[in-house]
């Protein structure tokens, strides 16, 4: 009888904390389409707290970095967010970008290609293709710069 009043306490426990996690979750999103991303990253953060694989909190911190123009973490969150959904197309498109700025052309070739392959729409395939070709176009500036003696 114990055993079945404990499983009924804990039910009703997960239950609260999944009515709370929403609530912080719609109020965050609220935050940032009312352009507050740093009440939204707050609450993002206090989610983590609680459960740092929280996967709809990992892609909110992403989001709210890059909002906030902070690539560096909107990168690390993007990473963070790839362990968990590697087919993420924005995830994938930042960690590219970060990629490429620290010179690991390889990785930002593969997560570029990636987040191609999960754009569904033209004009997200065509954000692709642009820093695909900024791609291109950094490591044939590189190449040229070693073969002059330029680097």
């Amino acid at each position: 009888m114990r055993l079945f009043f404990l499983c009924i306490s804990l039910s009703l426990f997960a239950i609260s904390c999944s009515d709370n996690r929403d609530a912080v979750l719609s109020n965050a999103q609220a935050a940032l389409q009312a352009g507050d991303a740093h009440s939204a990253q707050s609450a993002y953060q206090s989610l983590l707290n609680n459960n740092q694989y929280d996967i709809d909190a990992i892609e909110g911190m992403a989001v709210c970095s890059l909002v906030m123009g902070a690539t560096d973490d909107a990168a690390h969150w993007s990473r963070e967010l790839l362990k968990y959904r590697p087919w993420d197309r924005a995830a994938n498109l930042t960690a590219g970008k970060q990629a490429a700025e620290h010179g690991d052309f390889a990785e930002a070739a593969n997560r570029l290609i990636l987040a191609f392959i999960d754009s569904e729409f033209k004009l997200e395939k065509e954000e692709v293709r642009v820093e695909m070709l900024n791609l291109h176009r950094r490591i044939a500036a590189e190449s040229i710069a070693k073969v002059t003696g330029n680097d």
